[in-house]
């Protein structure tokens, strides 16, 4: 079930894009930077349980994720 939902621009997300290979997990630009510095004061608040992994490794999980689910190999 998806429910509607506007992107960071304001246009509506487009759900049958996103599960016919247009899905983006990862965001670009001065979104990846804001995403990144939320990540970081995550860490030094000590909110995350364990050995928490850098914010590269974990954009390159998502990336991983991205591309399989895109069907992009």
């Amino acid at each position: 079930m998806f429910f509607r939902e506007e992107d960071a621009e304001g246009n509506w997300i487009d759900y049958e894009a996103a599960v016919s290979g247009g899905l983006q997990m990862v965001p670009q630009g001065s979104f990846r930077e804001a995403l990144a510095d939320d990540y970081a004061s995550t860490v030094s608040d000590g909110m995350l349980l364990g050995d928490e992994e850098t914010f590269d490794e974990l954009m390159r999980k998502c990336e991983d994720v991205q591309a399989r689910a895109n069907g992009i190999r």
